[in-house]
């Protein structure tokens, strides 16, 4: 509620879900996730998609043969799957009640 008050004060509202969908494929992020740090709600599904994320952007290790494709070890792969398997296990997004706050997300445009 504190944040809704703020942004008022600075005559801002936050952008909708669709919105912030639509600037993350404008910046071509690499997902969309909203989340909160103060309840934690899909928190370690942001880490997790940070990590895997990263891990496909990353150069085989030193020592890998020229032109050999990098292959992840067994943690990783084990990791890859936990992640993955945790992001469909997500629970589905549900209409915020009256009551309820929305997660905000204010991006400048």
């Amino acid at each position: 509620m504190n944040v809704l008050i703020d942004l008022a004060k600075y005559n801002e509202v936050p952008i909708t879900e669709a919105e912030a969908i639509q600037r993350a494929e404008r910046i071509n992020a690499v997902s969309y996730v909203e989340c909160s740090a103060l309840t934690q709600h899909n928190l370690k599904d942001v880490f997790d998609l940070v990590i895997l994320s990263a891990m496909q952007y990353m150069e085989p290790p030193k020592g890998t043969k020229k032109g050999a494709k990098y292959k992840p070890s067994k943690k990783e792969r084990a990791a890859q799957k936990k992640a993955a398997k945790a992001a469909k296990a997500a629970d589905p997004p549900r209409k915020p009640k009256k009551t309820l706050l929305k997660t905000l997300c204010c991006i400048p445009v």
